[in-house]
């Protein structure tokens, strides 16, 4: 993918980033923890991988990209709070027990939640429909009464309906439906959801 060349590690940045972010599910469940699956990912991004040059720019990946260093967007706290006052709410997340918690507590929204299913916890990972099961159960909720909110249509919005869940998609601006298409509902921010779920 990139030759180490004259001080130059990537000759592509953004075809390593597209490539970087695209291994990095299977890579993570792969490897276990996240210096692990980051020297992995730089092995696989480099033409001629070098261990001990993989450890280094993977701890300086880390010194640079804090798992604690993640935002809300604007509006999605006080949204939680609101629809916790008439609905029970659970929290799916992909990514490793390593990672997901620190972003969680740094967020300050475990108590907006009734139930959290972090995958690395269970070895179970969207869009497997049974890791929305696990959710369902931890929220005490049968499936076809739960609304799964998610941005990624493959991952999020078709895994919630392969497992008998209604799905809101959270479009973003240029993103597109998945083929076919199957969502109960799109809106463009979590804050749609406030009025009351249609």
């Amino acid at each position: 993918m990139a030759r180490v060349t004259d001080g130059e590690l990537v000759s592509d940045l953004d075809r390593a980033a597209a490539c970087y972010d695209a291994a990095w599910p299977e890579m993570e469940r792969r490897c276990g923890s996240i210096l692990e699956t980051r020297k992995a990912l730089w092995r696989m991004i480099l033409d001629e991988p070098d261990d001990e040059l993989c450890e280094r720019l993977a701890v300086a990946y880390d010194d640079v990209r804090r798992e604690t260093g993640v935002t809300l967007y604007p509006g999605v706290k006080r949204a939680l709070r609101s629809l916790g006052k008439r609905f029970r709410l659970g929290l799916f997340t992909n990514g490793s027990t390593e990672m997901q918690w620190p972003k969680l507590r740094a967020l300050g929204i475990e108590p907006c939640f009734d139930a959290i299913v972090v995958a690395g916890d269970h070895g179970l990972y969207k869009p497997d429909a049974a890791a929305f099961r696990v959710l369902a159960t931890a929220l005490g909720c049968p499936t076809e009464r739960v609304l799964f909110v998610g941005n990624d249509y493959e991952t999020d919005v078709r895994g919630a309906r392969n497992a008998g869940m209604h799905a809101a998609w959270i479009r973003h601006p240029g993103a597109e439906a998945g083929v076919p298409p199957c969502h109960d509902l799109a809106i463009a921010s979590i804050d749609e959801l406030e009025g009351g779920v249609p």
